[in-house]
């Protein structure tokens, strides 16, 4: 979890509020801003925050909402190198649940994983092999529950390949278990969200919000991503709106725990599904040459990310255009 960053200097009307309260407190020399803290900067005021690492926080705008992670963005990045088996899930994340979902990269040429959690009279592991837990780049393990994971406990997932490379190459960001007062609450807000009358791309984006807000980081991609396979089983291109929004809202989740790469994807994502809407207007519009550019354009990036589905999808449609 990411150090609290701390007011070093003030002037004028600086407030913030904590996770759970209601009101805004003035804030002083000493201040401390920890995850699920907002802080509000009033016209003319100023303030100097410096971050867990030591470094400068970002400038704060006047009459802006920001928390932890604007404020001081997560500085640690994943390592890009597709043969460490670095964490993807949980990181730098609070978890609703005992029995989450763990998740890391598929180390190249790796057969088999040590998977161990660590934490104050804990250290539980297991070993799986790669058939097992992997699909594609992606490989997954639920944790069993026992032994079980304890509230506000600093956790660490650490992921050795057989091939001798680590999650450790990359600097450690651990997770903890939200308390059971704090579960209840969350749990009766998202219930109240699946019962309200709406479609299921905003229950999804209200959804992960919530999570988000409550640093419940890891249980928000997965929500988003659950939206992201259902919609593409459908057909992508049939929905381009929805699955806009949610490209973008999860690309910004991955960056907020620094999996750049993963981020990277979702953007990359999103811009080829505007490739293909800005090819099909330009179709419309009686621009050959241009709307077939745009498919193609489209194309090349689902190639990359060798999605074999979409870049079918896309040769028939442009075997039409040219026909």
């Amino acid at each position: 979890m990411p150090n609290p960053a701390e007011i070093t200097a003030f002037t004028g009307t600086v407030e913030i509020k904590r996770n759970g309260q209601q009101s805004w407190e003035q804030v002083s020399v000493g201040t401390k801003i920890v995850l699920g803290t907002l802080l509000r900067k009033k016209s003319g005021a100023t303030v100097k925050i410096r971050c867990g690492n030591g470094t400068p926080s970002e400038p704060v705008p006047d009459d802006l909402l920001v928390g932890l992670r604007y404020i001081c963005p997560t500085q640690v990045m994943s390592p890009g190198d597709p043969r460490i088996p670095y964490i993807i899930s949980p990181r730098d994340t609070l978890i609703l649940t005992d029995t989450p979902i763990l998740r890391w990269n598929a180390a190249a040429d790796a057969s088999s994983f040590t998977v161990t959690v660590r934490g104050r009279e804990l250290e539980w592991a297991k070993q799986v092999s790669r058939e097992e837990v992997c699909h594609d780049n992606r490989c997954e393990f639920v944790y069993p529950g026992e032994p079980p994971l304890q509230p506000d406990v600093s956790y660490k997932l650490v992921v050795e390949a057989d091939t001798g490379r680590n999650s450790n190459e990359e600097t450690a960001l651990g997770f903890k278990l939200i308390d059971a007062e704090q579960a209840e609450t969350v749990q009766a807000l998202a219930q109240n969200i699946q019962e309200q009358d709406l479609s299921d791309l905003l229950k999804a984006l209200a959804l992960a919000n919530l999570y988000a807000d409550q640093n419940l980081v890891a249980l928000a991609i997965e929500t988003l991503e659950a939206f992201i396979k259902d919609v593409e089983a459908a057909g992508v291109f049939n929905q381009p709106a929805e699955l806009s929004a949610v490209y973008t809202q999860l690309g910004e989740l991955y960056r907020w725990i620094g999996l750049f790469r993963e981020a990277e994807v979702q953007y990359q994502k999103l811009v080829a599904l505007a490739e293909v809407e800005v090819g099909e207007v330009r179709w419309s519009l009686g621009k050959r040459k241009e709307a077939i550019d745009s498919l193609e354009k489209a194309k090349a990036i689902y190639e990359e990310l060798r999605d074999k589905q979409r870049v079918s999808e896309l040769e028939e449609r442009l075997t039409e255009m040219n026909g």
